[in-house]
């Protein structure tokens, strides 16, 4: 077998940064070889190499996200993106917090007068606790996802291509679902300050 090339190594973010091709990466390892790496190619460097730079940054930022460095190693392999199975419940619960969020806050903007808007505040509030629930389970389900990232990372490389693809995918619909509720619970918790400060 050949060693890998210049340009092998440039295009393989796991080769790029030094690292062995994993499930799970070393962090901090992961930290000391681009600090290392990006002190010798910034541009900025006497010798800095601009399109080097930026392969460490893109790999970098790759590999320290599970979804994507799974979706890597999985390379060609596709499969049909479907809620996982652990997750429907949990997914259920989510679409019912979001939708009534959204009712809720419209229903507050709509509002034409302070009284009206007060008395959705309770409302407002019951929602903020589902959201919160919402987001303390699927805190629990991504701990699950960590686990289950740590326990393919023991059985590497007997891992198959559809089992990184799946993982990979729920990782991406955890990432999203929790975007959606601290996005909810932003504009729940902006309502409820400035209702706080309009009555002061």
């Amino acid at each position: 077998m050949m060693a890998p090339t210049h340009r092998d190594r440039e295009s393989d973010p796991f080769a790029l940064l030094e690292l062995p091709r994993r499930p799970m990466v070393d962090l901090d390892l992961l930290d000391k070889n681009f600090s290392r790496l990006a002190a010798t190619y910034h541009p900025d460097q006497q010798n800095g190499e601009a399109m080097m730079f930026q392969k460490i940054l893109e790999a970098t930022h790759l590999l320290r996200h599970p979804a994507k460095r799974l979706r890597l190693l999985a390379g060609e392999v596709t499969i049909a993106k479907k809620i996982p199975v652990a997750a429907e419940e949990l997914f259920s619960s989510i679409v019912i917090a979001l939708q009534r969020s959204a009712e809720v806050t419209t229903k507050y903007h709509a509002a034409s007068g302070p009284l009206l808007k007060a008395l959705l505040i309770k409302d407002l509030l019951k929602v903020r606790g589902e959201l919160n629930a919402s987001q303390e389970s699927l805190h629990q389900w991504r701990c699950s996802l960590d686990q289950e990232l740590q326990e393919m990372n023991l059985r590497w490389p007997q891992v198959s291509g559809e089992e990184l693809l799946s993982l990979s995918y729920a990782f991406l619909t955890e990432q999203r679902w929790n975007h959606q509720l601290k996005e909810a619970l932003f504009q729940i918790n902006t309502i409820d300050n400035f209702s706080k400060n309009y009555e002061q």
